[in-house]
């Protein structure tokens, strides 16, 4: 299944779609992980690099995320 995976860090976006090397040994155990995830679900996975001020409302996700605050949503399928 495709999915695009939108977000502002250039510098992840590239480490994923493999246009530059992760040095990082602890950045890339999580880039192993994820690839591994992405495959064990049938994902093909297309990052798309977007400005920080198109990507607000991830951006203010993610802050109340780090602060504690519990974030609930829901999503219907047909």
């Amino acid at each position: 299944m495709p999915v695009v995976f939108c977000g502002d860090a250039q510098v992840v976006i590239n480490q994923l779609t493999g246009e530059w090397p992760c040095y990082e040994e602890e950045l890339a155990k999580w880039m192993d992980r994820i690839e591994s995830k992405l495959e064990k679900m049938g994902i093909q996975p297309e990052f798309v690099l977007k400005t920080r001020n198109d990507n607000k409302e991830a951006d203010q996700l993610a802050s109340q995320a780090l602060r504690g605050i519990e974030l609930t949503s829901t999503i219907e399928t047909d």
